[in-house]
């Protein structure tokens, strides 16, 4: 289901996560599973950087592919596509822009209606994500995949087709997910989060969301209706340890590649969250890391 808000400049935010009736096992590697987990003081000495936290300067580096989904409920997508952003960045890729909506045609059942967090997991590294713009290998312009599609019939049939072969140029490498329990959750995001491997995540959405308390989501308490990639976080120490740092997927864009302008959510497009609210979707969804991303079999295509 996508349901639909409004933010505070009047445009409309999409959402369109939806809750599997039972979530799957053995999809991908939880993890804890592969990776060493980080000790607090491990992780505190990653996030602060001389004296300062690191999430803000990763704020400012990452806000130039802030996308914007507008209407269309495509979140599962919009997320996947930042992380493997953040991924590709930290890989030193060239930064193509890549179509959301191609993989949310793909996994909406042809409708907008939302999609499960874990067929876009799936998706994401079984098939791939398709370039926004389409081209030749010598660089011939071949069409640009509109930002509001969301089923293939909206879509010029020689697109489609360049899409689809395509697509295998943006994969993740292997998206591990993340313990069920608080322990085992709260250190993993901690440990992935310091190591700068992105989040994709499920949080609740209500008409109070619209607007940061103090630089903080709010968010409610149901099952998780809108999907966001958590892209680092801030060091508090205690029990919750850091506070993920959530980057949505409502604008505000730097440039209209990555979607309609708009004066945006947020603080630029992120806010933060409490250990608490991160974990509370959790039970109801698979969240997952992303490590890596296939290497691009094309010459660099800008």
């Amino acid at each position: 289901m996508n349901d639909t808000f409004t933010l505070p400049d009047g445009t409309k935010a999409g959402t369109g996560n939806i809750r599997p009736d039972q979530l799957p096992k053995g999809l991908f590697k939880s993890f804890d599973s592969t990776f060493k987990l980080l000790e607090d003081a491990e992780v505190k000495g990653l996030l602060i950087e001389n004296g300062e936290q690191r999430y803000l300067k990763l704020r400012q580096q990452r806000e130039y592919c802030m996308i914007n989904q507008d209407s269309v409920g495509k979140c599962n997508a919009s997320a996947f596509v930042a992380g493997l952003y953040q991924v590709r960045g930290n890989n030193g890729h060239d930064q193509h822009v890549i179509a959301d909506n191609y993989m949310y045609w793909n996994i909406n059942g042809g409708k907008d209606q939302g999609s499960l967090l874990h067929h876009g997991m799936v998706f994401g590294k079984e098939t791939g994500v398709a370039p926004r713009q389409l081209t030749t290998r010598d660089g011939e312009i071949i069409g640009n995949i509109d930002h509001l599609a969301y089923n293939k019939r909206q879509v010029p049939a020689n697109i489609m087709t360049a899409a689809n072969e395509q697509a295998a140029r943006f994969r993740a490498h292997e998206p591990y997910t993340l313990p069920e329990d608080w322990a085992g959750f709260r250190q993993t995001v901690m440990t992935a989060l310091a190591l700068d491997f992105p989040i994709v995540m499920a949080w609740d959405v209500s008409n109070n969301s619209m607007r940061l308390n103090r630089d903080y989501i709010v968010s409610g308490r149901g099952m998780g209706n809108h999907a966001s990639l958590w892209h680092s976080a801030k060091w508090v120490g205690g029990r919750d340890g850091v506070h993920p740092d959530l980057k949505n997927s409502w604008g505000p864009t730097l440039s209209p590649v990555y979607g309609p302008p708009s004066q945006g959510w947020g603080n630029g497009g992120y806010g933060l969250m409490t250990m608490e609210q991160a974990f509370h979707c959790r039970q109801w969804h698979e969240f997952y890391v992303l490590t890596g991303c296939t290497e691009d079999g094309w010459n660099s295509i800008l």
